[in-house]
Protein backbone atom coordinates (compact mmCIF):
# COMPACT_ATOMS: atom_id res chain seq x y z
CA UNK A 1 0.00 0.00 0.00
CA UNK A 2 1.20 3.09 -0.55
CA UNK A 3 2.01 5.80 2.21
CA UNK A 4 -0.48 8.22 2.81
CA UNK A 5 1.98 10.85 2.34
CA UNK A 6 2.49 10.05 -1.70
CA UNK A 7 -0.51 8.99 -2.46
CA UNK A 8 -1.43 11.69 -5.38
CA UNK A 9 -4.20 14.74 -5.50
CA UNK A 10 -6.15 14.92 -8.93
CA UNK A 11 -6.80 18.16 -9.71
CA UNK A 12 -7.40 20.62 -12.42
CA UNK A 13 -7.30 24.74 -12.73
CA UNK A 14 -10.83 25.23 -11.18
CA UNK A 15 -8.76 23.93 -8.00
CA UNK A 16 -7.29 26.60 -6.81
CA UNK A 17 -10.75 29.32 -7.17
CA UNK A 18 -12.34 26.47 -5.15
CA UNK A 19 -9.54 26.18 -2.11
CA UNK A 20 -10.09 30.27 -1.76
CA UNK A 21 -13.91 29.74 -2.01
CA UNK A 22 -14.01 25.80 0.60
CA UNK A 23 -11.20 27.83 2.78
CA UNK A 24 -8.98 25.14 2.16
CA UNK A 25 -5.38 24.57 1.60
CA UNK A 26 -3.57 24.73 -1.36
CA UNK A 27 -2.71 21.18 -3.00
CA UNK A 28 1.34 21.38 -3.19
CA UNK A 29 3.79 18.77 -3.36
CA UNK A 30 6.41 18.47 -0.80
CA UNK A 31 10.25 17.82 -1.14
CA UNK A 32 10.78 14.75 0.13
CA UNK A 33 14.67 14.08 1.13
CA UNK A 34 14.63 11.73 4.02
CA UNK A 35 15.81 8.61 3.00
CA UNK A 36 13.47 6.93 6.08
CA UNK A 37 10.44 7.90 4.38
CA UNK A 38 10.84 5.70 1.79
CA UNK A 39 11.25 2.54 4.06
CA UNK A 40 8.22 3.66 6.76
CA UNK A 41 5.95 0.76 6.83
CA UNK A 42 2.58 0.20 4.71
CA UNK A 43 -0.44 2.38 5.78
CA UNK A 44 -2.95 0.72 8.29
CA UNK A 45 -6.07 0.46 6.82
CA UNK A 46 -8.96 3.31 7.98
CA UNK A 47 -11.84 1.92 10.76
CA UNK A 48 -14.34 4.49 11.82
CA UNK A 49 -13.26 6.18 15.20
CA UNK A 50 -15.24 4.77 18.73
CA UNK A 51 -18.92 5.84 19.29
CA UNK A 52 -18.61 9.34 20.40
CA UNK A 53 -15.57 10.62 18.48
CA UNK A 54 -15.50 12.51 15.65
CA UNK A 55 -13.18 11.95 12.77
CA UNK A 56 -11.32 14.76 11.56
CA UNK A 57 -9.87 15.25 7.82
CA UNK A 58 -7.67 16.84 5.89
CA UNK A 59 -7.61 20.64 4.32
CA UNK A 60 -6.62 19.37 1.02
CA UNK A 61 -9.27 19.21 -1.44
CA UNK A 62 -8.70 16.61 -4.23
CA UNK A 63 -11.00 16.49 -7.32
CA UNK A 64 -12.39 14.03 -9.64
CA UNK A 65 -12.48 15.72 -13.29
CA UNK A 66 -15.24 14.87 -14.13
CA UNK A 67 -18.52 16.85 -14.46
CA UNK A 68 -20.66 15.10 -11.85
CA UNK A 69 -22.84 15.25 -8.80
CA UNK A 70 -24.78 12.72 -5.93
CA UNK A 71 -21.58 10.85 -5.54
CA UNK A 72 -21.79 7.42 -3.50
CA UNK A 73 -19.58 4.15 -3.34
CA UNK A 74 -19.71 0.88 -2.70
CA UNK A 75 -17.15 -1.07 0.05
CA UNK A 76 -15.85 -3.07 -3.05
CA UNK A 77 -14.77 0.28 -4.63
CA UNK A 78 -17.34 0.78 -7.10
CA UNK A 79 -19.02 4.45 -7.50
CA UNK A 80 -22.08 5.88 -9.14
CA UNK A 81 -23.62 9.58 -9.94
CA UNK A 82 -24.73 12.07 -11.83
CA UNK A 83 -24.03 13.14 -14.39
CA UNK A 84 -23.94 15.69 -17.49
CA UNK A 85 -20.75 14.43 -19.26
CA UNK A 86 -20.55 12.69 -21.60
CA UNK A 87 -24.48 12.81 -21.46
CA UNK A 88 -26.74 14.36 -18.30
CA UNK A 89 -27.35 10.72 -17.66
CA UNK A 90 -26.83 8.34 -14.36
CA UNK A 91 -23.04 6.67 -14.93
CA UNK A 92 -21.26 3.94 -12.88
CA UNK A 93 -17.79 2.87 -12.64
CA UNK A 94 -14.42 2.58 -10.43
CA UNK A 95 -13.77 4.62 -7.19
CA UNK A 96 -12.18 8.04 -8.26
CA UNK A 97 -12.02 6.72 -12.05
CA UNK A 98 -13.95 7.45 -15.10
CA UNK A 99 -17.73 7.14 -14.50
CA UNK A 100 -19.47 5.24 -17.58
CA UNK A 101 -23.84 6.21 -18.58
CA UNK A 102 -26.26 3.27 -17.42
CA UNK A 103 -27.59 1.26 -19.94
CA UNK A 104 -31.38 1.30 -19.35
CA UNK A 105 -31.09 3.99 -17.26
CA UNK A 106 -31.44 7.30 -19.84
CA UNK A 107 -33.67 10.48 -19.21
CA UNK A 108 -35.74 12.06 -20.95
CA UNK A 109 -37.76 15.34 -21.34
CA UNK A 110 -40.82 13.28 -19.71
CA UNK A 111 -39.05 11.27 -17.27
CA UNK A 112 -36.18 11.82 -14.44
CA UNK A 113 -33.86 9.37 -13.62
CA UNK A 114 -31.73 10.36 -10.75
CA UNK A 115 -30.50 10.49 -7.05
CA UNK A 116 -28.78 7.09 -7.21
CA UNK A 117 -27.43 5.80 -4.38
CA UNK A 118 -25.87 2.35 -4.28
CA UNK A 119 -25.96 -0.10 -1.71
CA UNK A 120 -22.58 -1.03 0.41
CA UNK A 121 -22.07 -4.39 -1.25
CA UNK A 122 -22.86 -2.88 -4.62
CA UNK A 123 -26.09 -5.66 -5.71
CA UNK A 124 -28.58 -3.02 -5.46
CA UNK A 125 -29.03 0.46 -6.81
CA UNK A 126 -31.70 2.63 -5.68
CA UNK A 127 -32.91 5.41 -8.10
CA UNK A 128 -35.49 8.31 -7.78
CA UNK A 129 -37.67 8.11 -10.77
CA UNK A 130 -40.17 10.44 -11.91
CA UNK A 131 -42.64 12.04 -15.01
CA UNK A 132 -42.73 15.61 -15.87
CA UNK A 133 -46.55 15.24 -16.26
CA UNK A 134 -47.09 13.86 -12.58
CA UNK A 135 -46.71 14.43 -8.94
CA UNK A 136 -45.82 10.85 -8.53
CA UNK A 137 -41.90 9.59 -7.89
CA UNK A 138 -40.70 6.25 -6.80
CA UNK A 139 -37.91 4.61 -5.23
CA UNK A 140 -36.93 2.00 -7.61
CA UNK A 141 -34.40 -0.38 -7.07
CA UNK A 142 -32.17 -2.35 -10.13
CA UNK A 143 -30.30 -5.20 -8.87
CA UNK A 144 -26.52 -5.94 -10.62
CA UNK A 145 -27.09 -9.05 -13.26
CA UNK A 146 -24.79 -10.06 -15.75
CA UNK A 147 -26.21 -7.73 -18.42
CA UNK A 148 -26.22 -4.65 -15.86
CA UNK A 149 -28.64 -3.63 -13.84
CA UNK A 150 -32.46 -4.51 -13.96
CA UNK A 151 -35.35 -3.30 -12.03
CA UNK A 152 -36.73 -5.48 -9.66
CA UNK A 153 -39.49 -3.50 -7.24
CA UNK A 154 -40.25 -0.01 -5.29
CA UNK A 155 -39.41 0.75 -1.91
CA UNK A 156 -42.82 1.40 -0.53
CA UNK A 157 -42.83 4.17 2.15
CA UNK A 158 -44.92 2.95 4.87
CA UNK A 159 -48.69 4.91 4.82
CA UNK A 160 -47.46 7.24 2.20
CA UNK A 161 -47.86 8.25 -1.60
CA UNK A 162 -43.95 9.35 -2.63
CA UNK A 163 -43.84 12.34 -4.28
CA UNK A 164 -41.77 13.37 -6.93
CA UNK A 165 -39.49 15.69 -4.60
CA UNK A 166 -38.76 12.29 -2.71
CA UNK A 167 -35.34 12.29 -1.22
CA UNK A 168 -33.22 9.53 0.29
CA UNK A 169 -29.45 8.77 1.30
CA UNK A 170 -27.12 5.88 1.13
CA UNK A 171 -29.02 2.95 2.45
CA UNK A 172 -27.07 0.68 5.56
CA UNK A 173 -26.29 -3.31 4.70
CA UNK A 174 -28.75 -6.15 3.78
CA UNK A 175 -30.77 -7.64 3.94
CA UNK A 176 -32.71 -5.71 6.46
CA UNK A 177 -31.31 -2.13 5.26
CA UNK A 178 -32.09 0.80 7.17
CA UNK A 179 -31.87 4.46 4.92
CA UNK A 180 -33.10 8.43 5.53
CA UNK A 181 -35.65 9.53 4.00
CA UNK A 182 -37.40 12.95 3.31
CA UNK A 183 -40.77 12.89 1.82
CA UNK A 184 -42.69 16.23 1.56
CA UNK A 185 -42.34 16.38 5.22
CA UNK A 186 -39.86 18.99 7.12
CA UNK A 187 -38.55 16.00 9.00
CA UNK A 188 -36.17 13.00 8.32
CA UNK A 189 -37.71 9.39 8.27
CA UNK A 190 -35.11 6.62 9.11
CA UNK A 191 -36.93 3.30 7.72
CA UNK A 192 -36.55 0.18 7.41
CA UNK A 193 -37.04 -2.35 4.86
CA UNK A 194 -36.95 -5.92 3.58
CA UNK A 195 -35.78 -7.79 0.33
CA UNK A 196 -38.81 -7.28 -1.39
CA UNK A 197 -38.98 -3.15 -0.27
CA UNK A 198 -41.65 -2.71 2.57
CA UNK A 199 -40.68 -0.52 4.61
CA UNK A 200 -41.67 0.50 8.67
CA UNK A 201 -41.12 3.94 9.96
CA UNK A 202 -38.18 3.86 12.71
CA UNK A 203 -37.68 7.28 13.96
CA UNK A 204 -38.50 10.55 12.81
CA UNK A 205 -35.68 13.52 12.97
CA UNK A 206 -36.48 17.21 12.93
CA UNK A 207 -33.66 19.73 12.53
CA UNK A 208 -33.52 20.35 16.64
CA UNK A 209 -33.17 16.77 17.03
CA UNK A 210 -29.64 16.62 14.66
CA UNK A 211 -28.75 20.22 16.39
CA UNK A 212 -29.25 22.30 13.43
CA UNK A 213 -31.89 25.15 13.13
CA UNK A 214 -33.31 23.42 9.20
CA UNK A 215 -32.96 20.66 7.62
CA UNK A 216 -31.60 20.69 4.37
CA UNK A 217 -33.71 18.33 1.35
CA UNK A 218 -31.33 15.89 0.73
CA UNK A 219 -31.35 13.38 3.81
CA UNK A 220 -28.46 12.45 5.69
CA UNK A 221 -26.17 9.45 3.98
CA UNK A 222 -25.74 6.13 6.30
CA UNK A 223 -22.49 4.08 7.19
CA UNK A 224 -23.00 0.53 5.89
CA UNK A 225 -23.29 -0.45 9.42
CA UNK A 226 -26.30 2.07 10.04
CA UNK A 227 -24.57 3.13 12.85
CA UNK A 228 -23.41 6.65 11.96
CA UNK A 229 -24.22 9.70 9.02
CA UNK A 230 -23.13 12.92 7.51
CA UNK A 231 -25.71 15.52 6.03
CA UNK A 232 -25.60 19.37 5.56
CA UNK A 233 -26.90 21.74 8.18
CA UNK A 234 -26.41 24.86 9.83
CA UNK A 235 -26.29 25.62 13.58
CA UNK A 236 -26.69 28.85 15.04
CA UNK A 237 -22.78 29.63 14.69
CA UNK A 238 -21.71 27.92 11.28
CA UNK A 239 -22.78 26.06 8.24
CA UNK A 240 -21.14 22.98 6.73
CA UNK A 241 -21.42 19.04 7.11
CA UNK A 242 -22.25 17.49 10.25
CA UNK A 243 -21.52 13.96 11.56
CA UNK A 244 -23.53 11.71 14.27
CA UNK A 245 -23.48 8.58 15.23
CA UNK A 246 -25.23 6.50 17.60
CA UNK A 247 -24.31 2.78 19.73
CA UNK A 248 -26.91 0.33 18.24
CA UNK A 249 -29.65 0.22 15.54
CA UNK A 250 -31.91 0.67 18.59
CA UNK A 251 -30.81 3.98 19.65
CA UNK A 252 -31.56 7.30 18.03
CA UNK A 253 -28.79 9.58 16.32
CA UNK A 254 -26.59 12.16 18.50
CA UNK A 255 -27.03 16.11 17.34
CA UNK A 256 -24.49 16.30 14.82
CA UNK A 257 -21.06 17.29 14.76
CA UNK A 258 -19.59 20.38 12.31
CA UNK A 259 -16.79 18.26 11.00
CA UNK A 260 -13.97 21.55 10.11
CA UNK A 261 -12.92 22.26 6.59
CA UNK A 262 -15.74 19.68 4.61
CA UNK A 263 -17.48 22.20 2.01
CA UNK A 264 -20.78 22.28 3.04
CA UNK A 265 -22.87 20.57 -0.20
CA UNK A 266 -26.18 19.00 0.36
CA UNK A 267 -25.36 15.56 -0.70
CA UNK A 268 -22.35 14.38 1.46
CA UNK A 269 -20.84 10.77 0.96
CA UNK A 270 -18.87 9.12 3.95
CA UNK A 271 -17.01 6.08 3.29
CA UNK A 272 -17.57 2.75 4.97
CA UNK A 273 -14.22 3.07 6.92
CA UNK A 274 -14.86 6.50 7.34
CA UNK A 275 -11.54 7.43 5.23
CA UNK A 276 -13.20 10.06 3.22
CA UNK A 277 -15.73 12.56 2.66
CA UNK A 278 -16.94 12.81 -1.25
CA UNK A 279 -18.69 16.75 -1.82
CA UNK A 280 -20.27 17.91 -4.88
CA UNK A 281 -19.60 21.57 -5.82
CA UNK A 282 -19.50 23.53 -9.20
CA UNK A 283 -20.53 21.15 -10.74
CA UNK A 284 -17.71 18.55 -10.19
CA UNK A 285 -17.46 15.82 -7.04
CA UNK A 286 -14.29 16.84 -4.52
CA UNK A 287 -13.02 14.37 -1.68
CA UNK A 288 -10.59 15.24 1.78
CA UNK A 289 -9.09 12.14 3.02
CA UNK A 290 -9.26 11.73 6.97
CA UNK A 291 -5.98 12.48 9.22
Amino acid sequence: MVPKQLRSVVASVLLGGCTQVFGLAPTEQQPVTDAAFFDAPADAPFACPPIGETPQFSRVLNQIVQSCGEYSATTEGRAVALCTEPANQLAEGPLDGLLIPIAGLEQTAELHVDFARYAPEGDELFVRSWTQSTTIGRIRVYRRQAEGFVYTHDVALPGQTTDSFVRFGTPSRGPRRRMMVRNNAFAYQEIEFDAAGTAVLIASYVAADLGVTSITQSPPNLTPDGLRLVFAGSTTNASGVLYSDRASLADRFQPGRLLPGIPINPTPFLTHDCARIYVSAIGYVFWVQRL
